[in-house]
């Protein structure tokens, strides 16, 4: 798929027939497959996917989930929406996202296995990861492997100056929570290697406070500039 600017508004999603209102970009190998579901590939400009939209490739048979690579070359923004991938029975499917400034908005980055798979890497690079209420999520089930997650930012943005990183036991997404969780948890299994650019003393690294709603992306490396309200603690990184 490519477009200029990205649009996936599922805003007449039903939770009682998620089927009949799926709204994004999907691969699905069925339950009689012996195949890997496809991959997807997105380039755009700006991504936009919003109100439970998705792109998601799957595989309910006996092989591995599709990669997904979405590359948006101004920003891409999953607001109460999710990029996953899933296997009943294989290994979860690989996720790489390219982009300057990504935002995760009660949004969700997700590979899983049902089963004894491990769950799919996830690659994440540009300039900002903006986080409120963002789950990254690379888990397996009991007694496998987690997927591995490299992020690759200058800047990463949490709410609420909370960010958890790592655990065995799965977290819970709940939305508007305000709690960010970047994990590659496999329940007395291995957990999934997960590297992260965090702050040291070279980095050096400041505090300042923001109203995430007034976040303008533009305006990230200072964002409390011109500003009546900055409120949330959150935590950015220059290199």
């Amino acid at each position: 798929v490519t477009a200029n600017n990205l649009f996936i508004d599922n805003q007449n999603f039903s939770s009682t027939n998620v089927t009949s209102s799926f709204t994004g970009i999907t691969s699905i190998a069925g339950p009689t497959a012996t195949g890997a579901a496809g991959k997807i590939m997105v380039t755009a400009n700006n991504a936009n996917i919003i109100n439970n939209g998705t792109i998601t490739s799957q595989n309910q048979g006996s092989n591995n989930a599709g990669q997904v690579v979405v590359t948006a070359h101004g920003a891409l923004r999953i607001e109460n929406a999710a990029i996953t991938t899933i296997a009943a029975v294989g290994d979860g499917g690989p996720i790489t996202l390219i982009t300057p400034v990504l935002t995760l908005a009660n949004g969700q980055i997700t590979t899983s296995a049902h089963k004894l798979g491990n769950g799919g890497s996830i690659e994440i690079s540009g300039r900002y990861l903006i986080m409120d209420t963002g789950f990254i999520q690379a888990n397996t089930a009991q007694g496998a492997k987690g997927g591995n997650i490299n992020i690759r930012e200058f800047g990463v943005i949490a709410s609420n100056n909370d960010l958890a990183v790592g655990g065995q036991e799965r977290e819970l997404f709940v939305a508007n929570s305000g709690h960010n969780v970047i994990q590659a948890a496999a329940p007395e299994g291995i957990s999934g290697n997960i590297s992260l650019t965090v702050p040291d003393a070279a980095a050096a690294a400041d505090l300042v406070a923001v109203a995430y709603r007034n976040l303008d992306t533009s305006t990230v490396s200072n964002p409390c500039t011109g500003r009546n309200i900055c409120r949330t603690k959150v935590l950015i990184i220059n290199k």
